[in-house]
């Protein structure tokens, strides 16, 4: 197996701002030019415990960045009285390299990210239409908190216009609950290496853009929104 067919999970810093906006840009997001999501991520990275103590972890192949994940401390107050005091924020792979389960490994070292940061559980947001990326968090042993339309009117109208899952217990080694019993998921946090191996049928691009209807919806400072838009 060549280095290319091999991913390496690990930490980001500034220097990788360009990669994470060109796997954003590779996979559509919209309405976002690439040199400010570049900007955008050079900023957060040089001040992680600014926006939220924010975590990032990517994931290689060869000398490519091909997806990352971000995770950072809970916003929304109703969530954190449940438990949930971290939070996903983003998971994006790049299109040539979905449907690899590296979706999968890179969420895995953003939930021990925030367990390194003292969070025992974490919540992810999921607009309504992404019916993909909500069968990929319930594989990965999320359970759903919310549906959108139903919950607390301050987060956003007459409750969020998105699916809110969670996990508990993300400090343990078996957090991630996937949905093949036989192969349990060992993933290892982002300084050590990739994870072990894992069911194909958990789409790694499933929760591409899953948290822009959070962003949207969160009242926040102007500090905070210039993290929701690099986000």
């Amino acid at each position: 197996m060549s280095d290319r067919d091999t991913p390496r999970i690990r930490s980001a810093g500034p220097g990788d701002a360009g990669a994470l906006a060109r796997v954003q840009a590779s996979a559509g997001l919209p309405g976002e030019p690439e040199a400010e999501l570049a900007a955008g991520w050079a900023q957060m990275l040089r001040r992680p415990a600014f926006y939220g103590n924010l975590c990032v972890s990517v994931c290689e192949l060869g000398d490519h960045v091909v997806g990352f994940g971000a995770g950072a401390t809970q916003r929304a107050p109703w969530l954190r009285s449940l438990g949930y005091q971290g939070e996903v924020t983003t998971l994006w792979i790049a299109p040539s390299d979905r449907g690899r389960g590296l979706g999968r490994q890179v969420l895995g070292a953003v939930l021990s990210g925030l367990a390194a940061r003292g969070h025992r559980g974490a919540s992810i947001w999921l607009a309504r239409t992404n019916d993909e990326g909500r069968r990929f968090a319930l594989a990965a042993g999320a359970a759903p908190v919310i549906r959108a339309g139903d919950g607390p009117k301050g987060a956003g109208g007459d409750g969020p216009r998105a699916h809110v899952l969670g996990w508990t217990a993300i400090g343990t080694p078996d957090r991630l609950g996937w949905s093949d019993p036989r192969r349990p998921a060992q993933v290892l946090p982002s300084e050590t290496g990739p994870a072990a191996s894992e069911p194909g049928q958990a789409p790694g691009h499933a929760v591409v853009g899953m948290t822009m209807g959070h962003q949207i919806e969160t009242a926040m400072t102007d500090a905070q929104g210039t993290a929701g838009r690099a986000l």
